[in-house]
């Protein structure tokens, strides 16, 4: 954990210095890997949902039986981020979850803050997207950081 921390402060100084998300990522040569979850992600997944405050559309909190079922349910599109710099494997970092053209739930670890990996995922979503999308939000009150996430990059608010 000692590492993490170290790593994380190396990462800060870059971001300090960095005029854009595009360029902190260039500099620290991050590596994104998006797609679909699978059953080895069940336990970071509800371990995420549990932890996930600032960046959770709808506090949202899933056990691993939850997140379970929905990767066996083909109704579900169960999306993970990971992402890796210069400095360490920074693991699972972002989920969300879409049913039936509604994104249900998405979440970001707030170690991951200013690097637009959210945009990336959403990205992803919009491209598998085979019909109207729109997400939900549920305002917590922890949440007001992300209130204008869905607004700000194209999508239509669940009504």
């Amino acid at each position: 954990r000692t590492a993490q921390f170290r790593e994380q402060k190396e990462r800060e100084k870059i971001h300090i210095a960095s005029v854009s998300p595009k360029e902190y990522n260039s500099k620290l040569d991050t590596v994104i890997v998006c797609g679909y979850a699978d059953k080895s992600d069940i336990e970071r997944m509800s371990e995420l949902s549990e932890r996930t405050n600032r960046f959770n559309m709808t506090g949202c909190r899933y056990s691993r039986e939850d997140i379970g079922f929905m990767i066996d349910n083909a109704e579900y599109k169960v999306y993970t981020l990971r992402a890796s710099d210069k400095y360490g494997d920074m693991g699972l970092v972002a989920m969300a979850v879409v049913h039936n053209g509604i994104i249900e739930s998405f979440m970001l670890s707030c170690r991951v803050f200013g690097r637009d990996f959210e945009k990336v995922m959403l990205e992803k979503i919009k491209s598998d997207a085979s019909g109207k999308l729109c997400g939900m939000h549920v305002p917590t009150e922890k949440n007001s950081y992300c209130r204008d996430f869905y607004k700000n990059n194209g999508v239509k608010y669940y009504e």
